[in-house]
This record gives C-alpha cells, sequence and structure tokens, in this order.
C-alpha cells in the first residue's frame, strides 16, 4: 500500500489477530510488535530503517558488568534464604514443559471498518486498542502460557501476580482517563467500575508485592519478611505467602489470581465483540 491513492481507499489490513482454538485472543500483531521490537531500530528514523537491507549488520549492545551483577543479586538472595534456615537447602529450577501441541489461528483485519461500530473517533479507537492489548497480555498468560506450567516452585505465582498488577493499573489508567474527561466510550467506564470494585487485596498489600517484583525479602527497614511462624522450608516461597495473607496458602492465593484474570478477559473480552468468522490456521 505505499501508493497514496489507495490509502484512501481504506481497504488495507492493518492489524492481525491471533487466537486459540476456543477463539479466544492470545496475540495481536501490534502488541507482538511492541514486545519483539529490535530496539537497535527504534530511536532511528523510518527512512532510515528502509534502506537497512539486513538488520543483523547492526550491533548489538552489551553490558557484562550489569549481567555478573544481576547474578551476584540472585546469590545474594538465596544465600540470605539458607542462613535463616541454618542448613543448606535445595532449590529446584523451574519446570516448564514444551510437550503440549497448541493450535493457533489468525485473522487479518482493517480496525477502521471492522470495529467502527465500537468507536466513532480517534479517541475510541485509541481505547479499543489499547483495550485488545490488556486482553492480548492476559491471555497470552492465562490461555497460553499457562499450559506450560509444571512443577511450580513459586515463580509462577510471580507471572500470575505481575500480569494481574500491570492489567489493573492499566485500568485505573483507563479510569483515570474517563474522569477526567468525563467520558464513557460505549458503556466502558462501567466495566471499569465493575471490575475495580471487585479487585483483590492482594494487590494493596506493597510489602507482598515488593517481593514479587524485586525478589528481596526485606523490607526498606532491613525487616525480615517471613514471619517466624510460618517460616517453613517445606512450604511453596518458605511462608511469604502465608506471613502476608492471614495463613492464605500460597496455591489458594495463585488459583484466586488466575480467577480474577480469567474474569477480567471475560469482560473485555465481551466489550470488544470482535468477530471471529474465516479464521487461518497458522
Amino acid at each position: 500500500m505505499r501508493f497514496k491513492i489507495t490509502k484512501k481507499w481504506n481497504i488495507h489490513y492493518n492489524l492481525g489477530i491471533f487466537t486459540n482454538e476456543s477463539k479466544e485472543i492470545v496475540g495481536n500483531s501490534q502488541y507482538g510488535y511492541y514486545i519483539f521490537r529490535d530496539n537497535r531500530l527504534l530511536k532511528r528514523k523510518i527512512e532510515e530503517v528502509e534502506t537497512i537491507a539486513n538488520t543483523n549488520s547492526v550491533d548489538y549492545e552489551i553490558f557484562p558488568a550489569e549481567v555478573r551483577s544481576y547474578g551476584q543479586y540472585c546469590g545474594e538472595v538465596l544465600y540470605t534464604i539458607a542462613q535463616h534456615f541454618g542448613h543448606k537447602i535445595s532449590i529446584n529450577k523451574t519446570d516448564i514443559s514444551n510437550k503440549f501441541s497448541i493450535d493457533l489461528y489468525y485473522k487479518d483485519f482493517n480496525s477502521n471498518k471492522h470495529f467502527s461500530h465500537i468507536y466513532r473517533d480517534s479517541e475510541g479507537k485509541i481505547l479499543f486498542l489499547y483495550v485488545l492489548h490488556i486482553l492480548t497480555f492476559i491471555n497470552s498468560t492465562v490461555k497460553l502460557f499457562k499450559l506450560f506450567e509444571s512443577n511450580d516452585n513459586g515463580w509462577w505465582l510471580r507471572v500470575y501476580y505481575i500480569t494481574y498488577h500491570y492489567a489493573m493499573r492499566r485500568l485505573v489508567d483507563i479510569k483515570n482517563h474517563f474522569d477526567n474527561n468525563k467520558s464513557n466510550h460505549n458503556g466502558f467506564d462501567i466495566l471499569i467500575n465493575e471490575i475495580l470494585n471487585t479487585g483483590s487485596t492482594i494487590l494493596s498489600n506493597s510489602q507482598f508485592r515488593n517481593c514479587m517484583m524485586h525478589y528481596d525479602l526485606y523490607d526498606k527497614n532491613n525487616n525480615f519478611l517471613i514471619a517466624p511462624n510460618y517460616l517453613n522450608p517445606n512450604l511453596t516461597l518458605f511462608g511469604l505467602v502465608e506471613s502476608h495473607f492471614n495463613g492464605v496458602t500460597y496455591e489458594q492465593i495463585k488459583l484466586d489470581i488466575i480467577d480474577r484474570l480469567i474474569n477480567i478477559s471475560d469482560i473485555l473480552a465481551k466489550w470488544l465483540n470482535i468477530p471471529f468468522k474465516h479464521l487461518q490456521k497458522l
């Protein structure tokens, strides 16, 4: 579509949707570009990038000192855990199975036409894409990546928690935009309030959030974040979850987060109302 005259016809595809066999969105081309973009090319002008025949010729920037520093930090965390138990402990690596065979499907869209019933202006179109990216982020975790979960030793809760945390933050951003501009866009403000009003207290626990995000077991005052009465090497994360949620177990918290993510996914997918006729199998 390099010809200006054909662009005006508005017949081109500008968005690709990827689904699983149940027609649940697990990817889209714009979000995929954001995730897998080549950082070496981001700050270059489009005209310059188009002249590069082989992007492999662009040198990567490697910072070995930062890699070593991160490895040292991880080692210190593991050593701290071992010290508190007073003996050597065995920490098994996370097992991610690759034995699943997943059927994926795709469809190309002209978003200007297919979704005109949802938005009436450029702001509405931006909202649609923003919500689509949130849905993609959630579903790629709980509808796709989750299929590979195996031998959970604490890593999977972090994955689900981070997904939930940032999905809720993005929805709060939209709500704030609606409140500041007195808009609602096809009743989406009501849906956001429904989601946020049933939000989990998990997100209000800042100490637990810091543990999930940064792997640190001490607060800013250097206090150990696992309560003595819950400290147990046989528990996943050694009693961290139980310490912060009054004895609620690791598995209960994880299932609660997954259920909430699926609920949000269902609400967003219903609002987007994307047609899935003529899907092509990858």
